[in-house]
């Protein structure tokens, strides 16, 4: 879907980005304005327990970035990035690469023309792996989720459910009289919370890498994240009966689907 630039807000693409396309983007939103002033909260590691040092930088028009070999060594590892843009046509944008937001404070065309840029350099970088604090919440809890799902219409669609929990609480049966396979597939959810769980920590390591201009960690590949994934399945240790094959090979297949999708 193409960009709107109509409004006075907007948001920029919800991905991570190469870090050509971040230089690019802030070369655009910088270079010729009339003015500029840029928050840099620093990452914790960079601040924290030395003396003397603050939490962030403050940069203006006079501290000159330099992008000649790059990103700016002073926005390289923060945490949040925020900027507030004067045009020599009297335009102002406020933009917070942390949210990936915009907002023009006072109108003008020349600060539409450079949100336009900004949003079209960050296009042409983004990164084709879809990695999101978003995906990898769902992927943590999806086991759980399917389970109460699951287990939600069943006491809606099956007879012998809704009468076990519409009867009153002192004649109702001790256990309730769920079908056999719904144990088999709770064991199998269960058995994959784990994979998941790891599946998530992978996916949410480039975000945290990731800093606040969303870049993506380019010592980071999507073979060595789910090769440190595959490292851990293979300590997972299962029971050698028959329910444990189905359980295996039902948990390799989520893992190679959720591999593929994630790395196509």
């Amino acid at each position: 879907m193409a960009p709107k630039y109509d409004g006075r807000f907007g948001r920029f693409p919800n991905r991570l980005y190469v870090e050509e396309s971040v230089v690019n983007a802030l070369r655009a939103l910088t270079i010729g304005c009339e003015r500029y002033i840029i928050i840099v909260n620093k990452s914790w590691s960079d601040w924290l327990g030395k003396k003397g040092e603050r939490p962030e930088h403050v940069l203006f028009e006079t501290d000159a970035l330099d992008f000649d070999q790059g990103l700016d060594g002073r926005l390289r590892k923060s945490r949040k990035v925020h900027a507030i843009v004067v045009d020599q046509d009297g335009g102002v944008v406020e933009v917070d690469m942390k949210a990936r937001t915009w907002r023009i404070l006072a109108e003008s065309d020349q600060v539409r023309k450079r949100i336009r840029e900004v949003d079209d350099a960050l296009r042409e970088g983004l990164h084709p792996q879809r990695f999101s604090s978003t995906a990898a919440a769902w992927i943590a809890v999806a086991p759980f989720v399917a389970i109460i799902v699951v287990g939600m219409l069943l006491q809606l669609i099956d007879p012998n459910l809704r009468s076990h929990f519409d009867a009153p609480a002192d004649s109702r049966a001790s256990s309730a009289p769920y079908p056999g396979w719904f144990y088999d597939f709770m064991t199998v959810a269960l058995y994959c919370s784990p994979i998941c769980l790891v599946i998530a920590a992978m996916l949410f390591v480039p975000v945290v890498l990731a800093g606040g201009l969303h870049i993506w960690p380019e010592l980071l590949t999507w073979r060595s994240v789910f090769g440190m994934l595959f490292q851990a399945g293979r300590s997972i240790q299962l029971p050698q009966d028959g329910r444990s094959i189905f359980v295996g090979v039902t948990i390799a297949f989520i893992s190679a689907l959720l591999t593929f999708w994630f790395t196509k």
